[in-house]
């Protein structure tokens, strides 16, 4: 489909974690992007951190600069493969638990 976005690689995280969680990710998106695949993230909230967060800067300032693509909830994508970076940010989607 011509008008979906395409990504070899997309993660699902919490793009407010501070630490080693969103350092991993910069890291690895990083890496990824270095050897010339093209990365996405969507948000998704964690139920261990509190709403007021912003997202990590490392994340950020990939976001700004174009080597992490943001994609919003109900964009038509196809990935070579996803990766969920932190099992809590299944728990809001899957009613309050994991199964």
């Amino acid at each position: 489909v011509a008008d979906r976005t395409r990504l070899d690689v997309l993660y699902l995280t919490d793009l407010r974690f501070p630490g080693g969680s969103s350092s991993s990710l910069v890291e690895e998106v990083r890496a990824a992007f270095d050897a010339g695949y093209r990365v996405g993230v969507i948000q998704c909230r964690s139920s261990s951190l509190r709403a007021d967060r912003t997202f990590h800067p490392g994340i950020r300032a990939q976001i700004d600069d174009g080597t992490l693509l943001l994609i919003r909830p109900g964009e038509p994508i196809t990935c070579g493969v996803a990766i969920v970076k932190h099992p809590t940010v299944m728990v809001e989607s899957m009613g309050g638990r994991l199964p």
